[in-house]
């Protein structure tokens, strides 16, 4: 991924005060002229176990500095001119915001949606959510969130109705009140949430499926319990126990879904940064 960025110092060949001697000092001084393997122990492990040049002439002078990402070093950002965890730390919590309630959403939306769609198998109502589930997981984040652009910010204002926000996490005019935030959170959870829903749903529905059919389910009905107690006080609770690994393992996706969202959507988030 560092290569795919190129080289970081091409800009100095367009400054008429840079000597190709400053640029090899710059890319010395980070290592950059390593070979890829060693960038990459460098990276993971750090440097400051073997002697370095960072001088550019050729010699090794002194030890690094670098500790590697396994002992939390990030490393420094030669744009910003701060370390990686300086620069992220400042951004991460509107990160956190975004990804908290896209989380929250998700799992209760998800939730009813898949347990409607079970408890319905095989009506209209089900095969309308399984179009629409099958539609939306297929679909890119960046082309959904475009969509909700165009739908509710774009023609609506063109339209006279109210619209919704596309920019930031508040407006700058105004106060930075809780609505505020609301407001402005409502396109960029939607565009992760829906592509997240779409896929949770479907596993709610299959789990729930095979929970109702089961036999302490028949046990539950023989004694008289009401169809309301048996979905969500005895099925519900074991179809959704599989739900927090998926939740898990989504994580990366929703991470990297908040790149594309926060550019979208210009919020001064993490992935933001990261793009």
């Amino acid at each position: 991924m560092m290569k795919l960025a190129g080289d970081p110092f091409a800009y100095l060949a367009q400054d008429p005060r840079a000597t190709p001697q400053d640029r090899a000092l710059m890319r010395a001084k980070y290592g950059l002229d390593d070979p890829l393997p060693v960038q990459y122990i460098t990276w993971l492990v750090g440097d400051d176990w073997r002697m370095r040049d960072k001088t550019g002439d050729g010699e090794l002078d002194s030890y690094g500095d670098r500790r590697g990402v396994l002992r939390g070093d990030l490393g420094e950002s030669i744009v910003y001119g701060r370390t990686v965890g300086e620069v992220f730390s400042i951004r991460l919590p509107n990160t956190l915001i975004l990804m908290v309630t896209q989380y929250v959403v998700t799992i209760f939306l998800a939730l009813f949606i898949g347990i409607f769609a079970a408890l319905r198998k095989y009506t209209v109502a089900d095969n309308i959510i399984t179009g629409i589930s099958f539609v939306l997981f297929s679909m890119p984040v960046f082309l959904l969130a475009l969509l909700l652009v165009q739908v509710f910010a774009v023609q609506f204002k063109h339209l006279g109705l109210p619209y919704l926000p596309v920019s930031g996490m508040y407006d700058p005019r105004g106060d930075r009140s809780i609505d505020e935030l609301v407001r402005h959170l409502i396109l960029p959870v939607a565009s992760l949430a829906a592509i997240s829903i779409a896929g949770y749903s479907r596993y709610i529905r299959a789990t729930m499926l095979e929970v109702i059919n089961s036999d302490y389910i028949r046990t539950a009905r023989a004694k008289g319990l009401s169809e309301r107690r048996i979905t969500f006080l005895h099925a519900l609770k074991n179809a959704s126990l599989p739900l927090v690994t998926l939740v898990a393992l989504d994580v990366p996706f929703l991470l990297g879904g908040a790149v594309i969202t926060e550019t979208i959507f210009r919020l001064a988030g993490a992935g933001h940064r990261v793009y």
